[in-house]
């Protein structure tokens, strides 16, 4: 059986993080329990960069963030996009690398 690979926007996996019982974390856990989580370094750095903003401080630990973004990472397929669009694809060009990845890992979601 081939296994799905997904690509998932950074602003999901925070609100995952932030909420376990909302909607976001239950993706993430269908995820990761039943596909491969795909990141490429520039995804993965906007989620980390993210992540680290001092507005999450209040309502996680940097320690509970770090171990959140060591855990995506190990268990993540990491796939790098040769080269850009032609023509962007997306309203927002901050989604361009998710749309990429999308297409360089042929993810399905």
């Amino acid at each position: 059986m081939k296994v799905e690979r997904v690509v998932v926007d950074s602003n999901v996996l925070i609100s995952a993080l932030l909420t376990s019982t909302s909607t976001p974390a239950v993706l993430l856990e269908g995820v990761l329990r039943d596909h491969r989580l795909v990141f490429s370094q520039a995804t993965f750095q906007e989620l980390q960069t993210r992540l680290w903003r001092p507005r999450f401080d209040r309502y996680v630990s940097m320690e509970i963030r770090s171990a959140f973004l060591n855990d995506l990472a190990a268990v993540a397929e990491w796939v790098e996009p040769k080269g850009d669009l032609t023509t962007p694809a997306c309203r927002d060009p901050d989604d361009e690398k998710f749309l990429q990845l999308a297409l360089a890992a042929q993810a399905g979601w």
